[in-house]
């Protein structure tokens, strides 16, 4: 049960920033009065997430060695922090906002996802979710790239050049080393692969495919 009621409490407190943002990116930057609640919802949808996944970056770092080595009852914890990661996602589903095909199936799987991980014991967890963790929490240094993509609306060219530039490097070391990971796990466990692992890892690739298209739009 506490694990549902953190859905519900991410998925608020994500659902009620966006008056307050609206109110902060109104009073500072000109540009976001003319466009219409479609751009507007887009563009909070992606500052919102920036600031969860700037949070979960610094907050994850003393977990990790608790996570992998199974120390301690993290569950709620995690359950907890997996909830407000996806949380953005989430609401973005339902929002009035226009979202590209992949990242509607980025979204839509994170937030399977995230509905899987209530209902994992990382007491006992085995290497699946630990994969999934290990996605998550890398995905998470990369906050600057959707602070691009909601900034590039509001700031100026040379501004946009180098925040895209400084998150396309980070995103980039991000991304090698999931995929790294998830190669090896792969490659490793071929030959006894599980249908529940297979289609865990054809969830991935269509995340992967999405990121691939931030990079390509990051690098140009």
């Amino acid at each position: 049960m506490i694990a549902i009621s953190f859905t519900f409490i991410n998925l608020i407190l994500t659902y009620i920033s966006y008056p307050l943002v609206d109110i902060y990116l109104t009073y500072y930057y000109d540009k976001y009065s003319t466009y219409d609640d479609k751009k507007k919802n887009y563009i909070k949808k992606n500052f919102i997430k920036s600031y969860i996944l700037y949070y979960l970056s610094i907050s994850s770092i003393p977990l990790l060695p608790f996570i992998f080595f199974n120390i301690g009852d993290l569950n709620a914890l995690i359950w907890f922090m997996g909830t407000l990661y996806t949380s953005g996602d989430t609401i973005a589903l339902f929002k009035n906002m226009k979202l590209s095909t992949t990242t509607w199936y980025h979204h839509s799987i994170t937030t399977f996802l995230s509905f899987i991980n209530l209902f994992i014991d990382w007491k006992t967890a085995g290497i699946l979710p630990k994969l999934m963790g290990v996605y998550t929490i890398l995905s998470c240094y990369s906050y600057n790239v959707n602070k691009c993509l909601a900034l590039r609306f509001l700031e100026d060219e040379i501004t946009q050049k180098n925040m895209k530039k400084n998150a396309f490097i980070v995103y980039f070391l991000s991304c090698s080393i999931n995929w790294g990971i998830h190669i090896i796990v792969f490659l490793s466990n071929i030959k006894n692969m599980s249908i529940i692992m297979g289609c865990y890892f054809l969830l991935v690739l269509v995340i992967a495919y999405d990121d691939i298209v931030l990079l390509n739009w990051l690098k140009n």
